[in-house]
């Protein structure tokens, strides 16, 4: 449980610090991202597009999230769902209230992430 919950925190602080090659290492390639009903594939352009927002300060300042309420459920011994709401700060400053699901897999002897469902 440790395991994964350590490798969620540092998925986290490589996807608000634009870390690419962090992400790289955390998500199955098959990773996808879906966001109030739009789902992206495709880890290579997300990787670019999360660049070119950090090179043009358009990516997440500091302290842009605030996990409220958090259940992870073990599926099966290589797999787990990480459900719950948080708060997002938007590099606006517009503050969106979200609930959302997490897909983990134990692939290799680590914890990688599959998918994020946010809503």
């Amino acid at each position: 449980m440790q395991a994964l919950e350590s490798t969620r925190v540092e998925w986290y602080r490589c996807y608000f610090e634009a870390d690419v090659t962090g992400l790289a290492k955390i998500e199955l390639p098959t990773f996808y991202l879906t966001e109030f009903g739009r789902t992206q594939t495709g880890t290579k352009n997300r990787y670019r597009e999360i660049s070119a927002r950090k090179a043009s300060n358009r990516w997440f300042p500091t302290g842009t999230t605030k996990i409220e309420n958090i259940s992870i459920n073990y599926v099966s011994d290589g797999s787990a769902t990480i459900v719950g709401t948080g708060t997002i700060t938007t590099p606006c400053g517009e503050e969106n209230r979200a609930r959302f699901e997490e897909t983990w897999l134990f692939c290799h002897g680590v914890w990688m992430i599959s998918s994020l469902t946010i809503w």
